[in-house]
């Protein structure tokens, strides 16, 4: 199962990327501080088709080894790579802001895990620029009941996302998914 590292980081503004090919083997912890910290994930280009996750504590899978858990960081950034990659943000953590970039390649970034009432924080999705990428807003489990919801040119709101809602750009195409209560 590997071993669990812990990194604290205790002030100032810091920025801590993880990629495929970290020397990590078990578990990475990064913990944020006072100031501005930063928690990146990329997927290198000549990496091929991954696919993983975001939850409101940990980024899973994107075939970087091992596990990558996150508290008290200011911004999360995902970055996939250029092949046709596939990632849900299932929840987000209040304080923490999230993006995701898609950087090449027919990706699809999917908002929501059956409900979008879990992201809680600030969130912006952006497709390639050759607009080949799918953004999905799933929110086919909520059972909240009737829930209004708002689509614009550059974002979602409503429907139990947080705040301002979902910005996004550079899609080729959107799909929504809601209820049926």
């Amino acid at each position: 199962a590997g071993a669990k590292t812990f990194l604290y980081l205790n002030g100032g503004s810091d920025r801590v990327t993880v990629t495929q090919q970290s020397a990590l083997n078990g578990e990475l912890h990064v913990v944020g501080g006072n100031g501005q910290d930063t928690l990146v994930v990329q997927v290198p280009s000549n990496a091929g088709s991954q696919a993983g996750s975001l939850t409101e504590a940990e980024v899973k899978g994107l075939g970087i080894p091992g596990r990558v858990f996150y508290s008290e960081m200011e911004l999360v950034i995902v970055e996939l790579g250029t092949g046709s990659d596939q990632f849900v943000v299932e929840s987000t953590v209040a304080g923490t802001s999230v993006s995701v970039k898609a950087t090449g390649g027919a990706d699809t970034i999917t908002v929501g895990s059956g409900t979008l009432n879990k992201i809680r924080s600030p969130l912006s999705v952006t497709g390639d620029y050759g607009k080949t990428s799918t953004v999905v807003f799933d929110d086919t489990k909520d059972t909240s009941g009737t829930q209004r919801g708002y689509l614009s040119d550059a974002s979602m709101q409503g429907l139990g996302l947080f705040g301002e809602g979902v910005l996004y750009s550079s899609f080729g195409s959107m799909v929504v998914k809601l209820s049926t209560d």
